[in-house]
């Protein structure tokens, strides 16, 4: 039985031929999809990577930092109540050089919103030209939700500091009370 198909070396010899043919397809094949893999890999890193850096994510980290800015504006304007006010524009003055004679509180009256309520007061002071200046801008930009509603500045004359004026300034103020719902809303509570 030599030569017969059913030896062992005829056996071996097409089971070498059968994984010869396999190993050869599977390379075949599996080179063009490694390719399409890569490559897809490659799309999505990069897609992945636009993603990170794409606009509408520094939008979106940047409407997040003002909304937190906002929400701590708040907070800080729910806790300006007229005392505290008062004593901020004393301290204002004081670190600016301006010395008040006078300050009147404005009784505190209820906005159109229920959550607003405003308050101002009414100050007497003296001061040179460029501090009184000064405390007008400083009441507007240190002192929260606060405008001056009116000043009017007349010369006091000279002083060992040199040529002083009288200011009579009118300020208000803002002090919001937002409602359960709203603070819910702002993620305050």
């Amino acid at each position: 039985m030599k030569g017969s198909a059913d030896s062992p070396r005829n056996l071996v010899a097409v089971g070498a031929i059968a994984t010869a043919s396999i190993v050869g397809f599977v390379s075949i094949v599996s080179a063009p999809l490694n390719a399409s893999l890569t490559r897809t890999r490659a799309t999505l890193d990069a897609l992945t990577s636009g993603q990170r850096n794409s606009p509408q994510l520094h939008h979106a980290e940047a409407l997040t930092q003002r909304a937190r800015a906002l929400d701590a504006w708040v907070g800080e304007q729910s806790g300006a109540d007229q005392s505290t006010q008062y004593q901020r524009l004393l301290m204002l003055a004081e670190r600016l050089d301006v010395r008040v004679e006078r300050i009147d509180p404005v009784p505190p009256r209820r906005g159109s919103d229920a959550d607003v309520m405003t308050y101002g007061f009414t100050l007497d002071a003296m001061g040179s030209y460029e501090h009184v200046a000064r405390l007008i801008e400083g009441v507007e930009s240190e002192l929260g939700a606060a405008t001056v509603a009116r000043f009017s500045l007349t010369p006091a004359g000279r002083t060992n500091r040199g040529d002083s004026v009288r200011v009579t300034l009118e300020t208000s103020h803002v002090q919001l009370k937002p409602t359960e719902t709203v603070a819910r809303a702002g993620g305050t509570q």
